[in-house]
């Protein structure tokens, strides 16, 4: 087992509710956590939030790097790799970092270009109290960036360790998805997040154009559901990323650079197409419109009602298990015995076409089936995963996490009483009545 796959099982570990000592783990993959693992540049003060505001630029990417885990070795690596393209005439790129050296702190740096790989040359300020799992930490820094660097399109990237909805553990809250701190414990939460972009949107006055989520597992429904009207344009994986090399950054900014004006739905293109192009042998990430899910979770719920309605529980199950899960594909960790998240539109071709062959799916049931997979090009604006097709869902063993009923998801979809009747065939799934519609839309 190489480095990345050794740490993405400890990142498993970790969301699954395994006690993970991050020394240990690091040194167990032969990472090195010593200070010298992540060259300091010299301290020196960036704008104040409360500054008179520059002029807008036409981008500003925030990049919020939590290192304070496993992955500590790999902040300097990354930062040095968007120092190799650097802010530029109508972008400016920020970022929070914090490794294992930096305490209960962080660094903040406005990115310059310099060719030096060895070394982060771009000006530096420490940040004294940054819990890089919570929520305060990462809205100071937002509305900081945002203040100081003013833009007519934002975009922010988390770059750490992700799991989506963290159901994995039966017993868990599913309240740990993103960005650990083991210095403090903390993790943030599908909610958390949608929290802190709600409240920097509203203290703006603007949604933010585009979310990427350098981490692994993210790009599922119930975690793109809290974030309606809070990032238009999610970025990331149903499966693994690679720990030493996720996006390409570099690209990424002299994209931006060599052309400032282009939107959101451009720049998320070319993301899923870059990684695609680094990352050949591996699974890649979609980009998806988050004013979508509305629609495509009645179109779902109009799918589901009708498989449910068929009453061949034991034929769905069936499709349903066989289907591969969350690190199946990267085949970098043995989680057979946990449940995972599965891409939902293979969950609807399998199904579909099982029943079909059956001789058991009715004209409508198809009909739904089709219709689910047209919306798909609505909804995935890219895709470069490929066997995956760009969202995947919560799909539990053995037991239900009742956690889960309390996700946005559950409240506008029936996805959560479809898993209650997979595990349950006596489970009184809530048939809408006739003439009844779907969830609600966005």
């Amino acid at each position: 087992m190489n480095t990345k796959h050794l740490i993405s099982l400890l990142s498993a570990m970790l969301w699954l509710g395994v006690r993970v000592v991050p020394i240990f783990a690091a040194s167990a993959a032969g990472v090195e956590l010593s200070a010298s693992a992540v060259a300091q540049p010299q301290m020196q003060a960036l704008p104040a939030a409360e500054a008179a505001p520059a002029k807008a630029s036409e981008w500003t990417m925030m990049v919020f790097m939590s290192g304070k885990n496993d992955l500590s070795r790999f902040v300097a690596q990354d930062i040095n790799r968007m120092e190799m393209a650097g802010s530029g005439p109508g972008v400016n790129v920020v970022v929070q970092a914090a490794t294992m050296n930096d305490g209960l702190g962080a660094v903040r740096y406005h990115i310059t270009r310099d060719g030096n790989e060895g070394a982060i040359a771009s000006r530096g300020e420490r940040v004294q109290l940054a819990d890089m799992g919570g929520k305060a930490a990462l809205s100071e820094f937002m509305k900081w960036a945002m203040s100081a660097y003013p833009a007519k399109k934002y975009a922010l990237i988390i770059w750490s360790h992700g799991f989506g909805w963290a159901g994995g553990a039966q017993s868990g809250d599913g309240k740990r998805a993103l960005s650990p701190d083991v210095a403090t414990g903390s993790v943030l939460s599908d909610r958390e997040l949608s929290e802190v972009l709600g409240s920097v949107a509203k203290a703006s006055g603007k949604q933010l154009d585009l979310l990427v989520t350098d981490a692994c597992g993210m790009q599922m429904l119930s975690s793109l559901a809290e974030l309606q009207g809070k990032a238009g344009i999610v970025v990331g994986s149903e499966d693994t990323v690679p720990a030493d090399s996720g996006l390409p950054y570099q690209y990424i900014i002299e994209r931006l650079n060599d052309n400032p004006g282009q939107d959101a739905q451009e720049l998320s293109r070319f993301i899923a197409d870059a990684y695609r192009d680094l990352h050949p042998d591996h699974v890649g990430v979609s980009a998806v419109r988050t004013d979508r899910i509305g629609t495509f979770v009645q179109k779902l719920n109009n799918w589901i009602d009708l498989v449910v309605a068929s009453g061949k529980h034991e034929n769905i199950a069936d499709s349903i298990s066989r289907l591969p899960g969350f690190y199946d594909y990267a085949r970098s960790a043995d989680l057979s015995g946990t449940p995972q998240p599965k891409d939902i539109f293979q969950l609807v071709e399998a199904v579909t076409q099982d029943l079909l062959f059956a001789k058991l799916a009715s004209p409508q049931l198809i009909a739904a089936a089709e219709e689910l997979q047209q919306y798909r090009g609505k909804i995935v604006l890219a895709n470069s995963q490929g066997d995956l097709s760009g969202l995947s869902e919560y799909v539990p063993k053995d037991l239900y996490n009742s956690a889960y009923d309390d996700m946005k998801l559950s409240k506008m979809s029936r996805w959560d009483d479809f898993m209650k009747w997979l595990l349950d065939p006596q489970y009184s799934y809530p048939m809408p009545k006739p003439g009844k519609g779907g969830g609600a839309a966005s």
